[in-house]
């Protein structure tokens, strides 16, 4: 037998032996209590029942969890751009938002709601900026509630 037949030989039976353990492992874990699930990072609507709009965004600009909110863009470093449903006046709403910890890059951060929106440039549109320690512009997880 040929080293490669041994090699490719030799591999096939680790990955088999991998792929069997996984499956041993899978059958298991229905047996007895189910291990906590970490929660999903995939868009979902958000339960806020006395929340006009409210948010959870991540980091890179886009909701990981949302009620109302039609729109949101990400123009620049720290500054997230969210669109309010039709029929909200962003003149009339006051705009709740708080740092997330576990999806954001630094634990020094805080969040600020710019009512004016300069960065944005869109109706019914309010602008959320975040920061890291010393008031650096950064990109930060938040989530935001407008009551």
């Amino acid at each position: 037998m040929s080293r490669t037949s041994v090699f490719i030989s030799a591999t096939l039976l680790v990955v088999g032996l991998v792929a069997g353990m996984s499956l041993a492992g899978a059958s298991e874990e229905g047996a007895g209590d189910a291990p906590m699930a970490a929660p999903s990072l995939r868009a979902a609507t958000l339960e806020a029942p006395n929340a006009r709009a409210a948010a959870f965004v991540h980091p890179s600009g886009y909701f990981l969890r949302n009620k109302g909110f039609r729109t949101i863009t990400h123009p620049g470093t720290g500054v997230y751009c969210l669109q309010l449903p039709r029929g909200m006046d962003p003149s009339t709403a006051v705009v709740l938002a708080t740092p997330e910890f576990q999806l954001s890059p630094t634990y020094d951060i805080f969040v600020q709601w710019d009512w004016m929106a300069p960065s944005c440039g869109m109706t019914r549109g309010i602008e959320i900026r975040t920061f890291s320690g010393g008031g650096v512009p950064a990109n930060e997880a938040f989530t935001v509630l407008v009551p």
